[in-house]
């Protein structure tokens, strides 16, 4: 930091303090402790009574120069000296005036756009009086010249004297509105107008506390040097300035716009602007802004000690503690807006000594600070006060040290700081970097590489969050989050923000855990020979919303390893992509259970090996690819919904099983689904409800047993659904009734949806009905006639029938009049949709019901053959589930010789949702 000395300040105010103190006894506002303290005086050029002027002032001979409630006056001191409590004085016309003095009396004078001249001093205000200047024409002037060597003053107050101004124009040489200190009470109130002087306002209290006020609530302060300015003897504080509104302006670039050395005095600003060579500079008291207040510094940064006067310009808020070594409290907070070189800056240019610096306290809790030089400077600089920010925002980083307990910086790609919580900064961090032993928080990677160019090896880069804790590795987050939370990635990662240890893959590996992964639409990128490890029993897992991929040429996805049973995994949303298999349990374990949700899985072998001795995969609405799909061994595989599994291997048939070892070999048979025996311990069930089974070279869905292996142990093969390119599945995996049947040429083809009438009821679309019992038909009954032939249930359909000849038909039944007939539509709907696509749409059916009487020897039919419906007997199509469950005798289908079909599509519906799981070359078996 560049340090010059400050000289305008201190130069002129010594030469106000002598001629003050020598000529009027008005202290120099830059008076410091080990100035003199005069007396205060008010001494006017001419004596005169209450509100009056000195009648040597200008003349307008034959004019009229002011009037009091519509009396007019030929000069201006005639209308003063005739003005009474509460009275205003109007001026009418350009004047002069000389010193007049307002004492015990509220007056106002309204300049009315004129201007008025005065040599030296315009008004002393004493004895309680008040003067409210005012203009309401607008453009009015009270001008004060300076004659000679006397020091020029605007208004002077003193002994309870009070001045407020609220419209014209105040011009000054030197002094605006000076407020003494010769007793308590003094008072200023800038509400309007403008102020042209030097020093704008200054204000000197008796030494006790709160004995001056000063108020800015409007109008606006220009000044050579300070807009505004206390005195820094111990008999002069006591002096309360309170700005709300308005603005103060020092146009000297090395003077501060406000100067507060006061013992005793107290600042506050809530709005209003402040500009300056500094805005603020406080030597002593109290300052606080906040609000909407804004301060701004506009000079070179510069620093110099001075024992009467100023020290500091270029800084919104200079702390500078004086030779008088008094406390100093300041605050900014709320919305305030303080801007400079450096926005806020405290130093000890006195070197005063620890004890007295102890006394200077410092508290950032709000605002906007901002350095105008942010490739030079700092927004906060601080010599002496440390730990005294806690909030706020600011255009550049600060010194750590500054910051209070619990409190960091969240910086963003632009390079904007906010002070904050510690624990909201880590919730809004996407990074941090050591500084001094704290951290400093960056919104993402990006923004810590921009503020710390060259040193991304000092970057961590936050990988994951729990509950709004942040962690460097998803291990980390895993182990806060076993207990049923939620881990959630925050960016990409790579192998070592995996895991920081040597095994750089997810793994899960305490029993009991229960997490849930959300890679919150990230990839994971591995080279390592696990992806996800399951190595404890009783465990919940659920990976979603992203993607995994690992490039190790051995790299396998999920595995459970031996033998920890009770294991439910859930893969949602996922795409993972590995080179060997990439998903895979156990064949020791027990309770196995993986659901792959709307997942896309890829690799270069067997995608799923399913060996469990229990459990279920449930694959649904899931896309596989690999060189052999899904290969089962074990346990209970369901597949429904938009799944997609796809084999691109050769075709190969198996001579022997696998028998689980790791140095076996699971043969890759360019299977879609590919059921293996050999496990006699074991279940194997397979229901396929829905998807897509396609293979390039071999079987959609093929099943191997040795010839003549027998065992007790359940193999189930049941297709209600899907549809097959390649190889068909076996006519004996297809349930019954769901449409699908193979043709002449031995290939599986869908069956047309038909409602068929019941050939045990209707006849050539006739149901003849016997109306002897007088039991009326329902609705249920009319359903009865008609059937399908497909299983209605398991195709999704619903048969409907009009019932809208109903009410006609059973009131010829009662009254047994069979002289009419009367016709019912049927119709079919599939999963509740009335419109049904192409191949789904069923062609109506009409039933015809004609009535008999057996109860009539003669005119009716007399053959008594109608039965009456609704008895439990009709004969439709059964809605029972047929299911293939061979024992020990499922039909081998490797040798399968049907030639490649198109796509063959089974009608039925999708039922549960199923996960594919691939061969894991580690069973222990």
């Amino acid at each position: 930091m560049k340090h010059v000395k400050v000289k305008r300040g201190k130069a002129f105010s010594l030469a106000l303090a002598a001629s003050l103190t020598a000529a009027l006894g008005v202290p120099a506002i830059a008076l410091a402790a080990e100035d003199v303290d005069p007396a205060v005086q008010v001494v006017e050029a001419q004596g005169a009574s209450a509100a009056s002027l000195s009648q040597n002032g200008l003349e307008r001979s034959g004019e009229v120069a002011a009037a009091v409630d519509g009396v007019e006056y030929a000069t201006l001191n005639e209308a003063l000296a005739a003005a009474t409590d509460g009275q205003t004085v109007k001026v009418l016309a350009n004047t002069t005036m000389t010193t007049g003095r307002v004492d015990g009396i509220s007056i106002t004078l309204d300049l009315n756009g004129c201007t008025v001249e005065a040599d030296n001093r315009a008004f002393n205000v004493v004895g309680g009086g008040r003067l409210t200047l005012d203009d309401t024409a607008g453009g009015g002037v009270l001008k004060v010249n300076k004659v000679g060597s006397t020091l020029s003053l605007g208004i002077v107050t003193g002994s309870k004297g009070s001045a407020v101004m609220k419209g014209g124009t105040l011009e000054v040489p030197e002094y605006g509105i000076y407020a003494t200190n010769d007793d308590t009470g003094a008072y200023v109130s800038l509400q309007g107008g403008l102020i042209k002087a030097a020093y704008g306002i200054c204000a000197i209290g008796n030494g006790t506390e709160h004995s001056a006020k000063v108020e800015v609530s409007g109008g606006e302060v220009q000044a050579g040097i300070f807009g505004f300015g206390t005195n820094g003897s111990k008999g002069n504080g006591g002096v309360d300035f309170v700005m709300t509104g308005g603005a103060i302006t020092s146009i000297a670039e090395d003077a501060p716009a406000l100067y507060l050395p006061a013992y005793y005095s107290t600042a506050t600003i809530t709005g209003g602007t402040i500009t300056g060579g500094t805005g603020i500079e406080i030597r002593a008291g109290e300052l606080t802004v906040s609000g909407d207040a804004q301060v701004s510094g506009i000079g070179p940064l510069e620093s110099n000690p001075n024992g009467s006067g100023s020290t500091s310009s270029g800084a919104g808020i200079a702390i500078a503690q004086h030779a008088t070594k008094q406390p100093i409290n300041v605050t900014v907070s709320d919305n305030a807006k303080v801007v400079g070189t450096v926005a806020l800056h405290e130093s000890n240019p006195q070197k005063n000594d620890s004890e007295a610096i102890e006394q200077v306290k410092i508290a950032v809790t709000g605002g906007t600070l901002e350095t105008s030089a942010p490739d030079a400077a700092q927004a906060v600089y601080s010599e002496d006060c440390t730990g005294f920010v806690a909030g706020g925002a600011f255009n550049t980083e600060l010194p750590v040290a500054v910051l209070a307990d619990g409190s960091a910086m969240l910086v963003n790609e632009e390079g904007s700081v906010s002070v904050m919580d510690e624990f909201d900064a880590v919730a809004g961090a996407g990074a941090f970097v050591e500084k001094d032993g704290k951290r400093v928080y960056y919104t993402t990677p990006a923004a810590a590489e921009n503020a710390n160019p060259g040193a991304t090896e000092d970057i961590k880069v936050y990988a994951v969050e729990v509950s709004g804790q942040k962690f460097a590795t998803l291990e980390e987050g895993i182990a806060a989050a076993k207990n049923g939370g939620t881990v959630t990635l925050l960016s990409d990662l790579g192998a070592d923000q995996v895991s920081a240890g040597k095994d750089k893959y997810i793994n899960i590996a305490e029993a009991g855990t229960k997490v849930t992964i959300d890679l919150a639409g990230h990839t994971i990128t591995l080279d390592s020979a696990d992806t996800i490890s399951v190595s404890a029993p009783n465990v919940a897992l659920t990976v979603k919303n992203g993607a995994i991929v690992n490039t190790n040429k051995d790299s396998y996805g999920l595995y459970t390893y031996a033998t920890n049973d009770n294991i439910t995994v859930m893969l949602e949303d996922l795409t993972l992509q590995t080179v060997d298999q990439a998903i895979g349990v156990q064949g020791l374990n027990s309770n196995q259970n993986v659901t792959l949700k709307n997942c896309n899985i890829t690799c270069d072998t067997t995608a799923v090996y399913w060996p469990p001795k229990s459990g279920t995969l449930t694959i649904e609405d899931t896309s596989i690819e690999a060189k052999s799909g899904v290969t089962i061994k074990g346990g209970a595989v369901v597949v429904k919904g938009d799944t997609h599994i796809k084999a691109t291997g050769e075709k190969k048939i198996p001579e022997d099983y696998y028998d689980g070892s790791p140095t076996g070999n699971l043969i890759s048979t360019g299977a879609a689904i590919y059921v293996e025996s050999g496990y006699n311990d074991r279940d194997i069930s397979l229901d396929i409800q829905g998807g897509t089974f396609e293979s390039e070279k071999g079987a959609t869905v093929l099943y191997f047993a040795k010839e003549g292996e027998s065992t007790t142990v359940s193999r189930d093969i049941a297709i209600s659904g899907g549809t097959f390119v390649g190889e068909p599945p076996a006519a004996e995996f297809i349930v019954a009734g769901v449409g699908l049947q193979l043709d002449k040429d031995g290939n599986l083809v869908a069956v047309s949806a038909q409602l068929v009438p019941n050939a045990d009821k209707v006849v050539d679309g006739v149901f003849t009905y016997d109306v002897a019992s007088g039991k009326k038909i329902t609705e249920a009954d009319l359903l009865a006639l008609v059937g399908m032939n497909v299983d209605a249930e398991k195709s999704g359909y619903t048969i409907k029938v009009d019932t809208a000849n109903l009410a006609a038909l059973n009131k010829a039944i009662g009254a047994k009049d069979m002289s009419a007939t009367f016709d019912f539509a049927y119709t079919a709907v599939k999963d509740g949709a009335q419109v049904l696509a192409d191949g789904d749409a069923v062609d109506p059916v009409t039933v015809t019901v004609k009535l008999t009487d057996s109860s009539k020897p003669a005119g009716g039919n007399g053959d008594g053959s109608a039965a009456a419906p609704g008895n439990g007997d009709t004969n439709a199509p059964s809605k029972d589930k047929v299911s293939k469950t061979p024992k020990g005798s499922m039909p081998a289908t490797a040798d399968n010789a049907v030639g490649v079909v198109g796509a063959v599509v089974l009608v039925g519906t999708a039922a549960a949702a199923a996960g594919a799981m691939a061969l894991k070359r580690r069973e222990q078996q």
